[in-house]
């Protein structure tokens, strides 16, 4: 379970105001809101990419907010993949566990456990330069998973896929999902989304966290007209 608590951070004069929201152990929890409501920011303080300025994080009970990012036990998966050119896929999904002190054998049994699961072991040997977008956020996708992480952080990693690929990828993160009973915390401004993934929805506007529930009582009871035009 992530909780965070009344979390207050700044991003230039940007400004995240006191933010209090628990994601339950296994959810699929979706936050959603226009560009520059300040998704990306929460998603950064809780990855420690970030240092909130009050509040407090925890991660299955143990306080992560000051800890570095490699301590706190999150994977993260961001619209740009932010793959090592250099390497292969396979050493691209090694490198977490290697990071972490695995040896090169069990990162390796790793790193092919989980390109099975997302279907791309023929890719093992290839270059990031020579994927398709769609294969490229696969990739991203094993990395982050391959640290065994206790919650997966999804910041937009949908955006850089073309639109035919979207839904195949939806369904591969829900699997993923159901399949580990992984904890996400997945940003978005698409609507699709939310109604394709979410256990539950948060919306957020103007750096503040302005509804959170069950995606059909948001839909049907939107706190403002704001809310009901994000999710029409």
């Amino acid at each position: 379970m992530v909780r965070i608590e009344g979390v207050r951070a700044k991003a230039g004069d940007f400004v995240l105001g006191g933010i209090d929201l628990e994601v339950d152990e296994g959810e699929y929890f979706v936050m959603v809101g226009p560009t520059g409501a300040g998704k990306t920011v929460l998603l950064e303080v809780v990855a420690g990419l970030r240092r909130a300025d009050s509040g407090r994080i925890y991660l299955n009970g143990r306080e992560i907010t000051f800890l570095p990012p490699e301590e706190r036990g999150v994977g993260l998966v961001t619209q740009h993949q932010d793959l090592f050119p250099h390497m292969t896929v396979l050493k691209n999904i090694m490198y977490g566990p290697r990071a972490k002190g695995m040896g090169e054998g069990e990162a390796r049994r790793r790193a092919y456990e989980m390109m099975e699961l997302l279907g791309i072991r023929e890719l093992s040997e290839r270059k990031p330069d020579t994927l398709s977008g769609g294969e490229r956020q696969r990739v991203a996708l094993c990395r982050a998973l391959a640290v065994g992480p206790q919650a997966l952080l999804l910041d937009e990693p949908l955006s850089s896929v073309d639109p035919p690929l979207r839904r195949s990828l939806r369904e591969e993160l829900g699997r993923i999902n159901r399949e580990l009973n992984l904890t996400v915390l997945h940003v978005t401004h698409d609507r699709e989304d939310v109604f394709s993934l979410a256990d539950r929805v948060g919306v957020m506007m103007d750096g503040k966290l302005v509804q959170c529930g069950r995606v059909e009582e948001v839909v049907m009871h939107p706190a403002s007209p704001e809310v009901r035009e994000l999710l029409r």
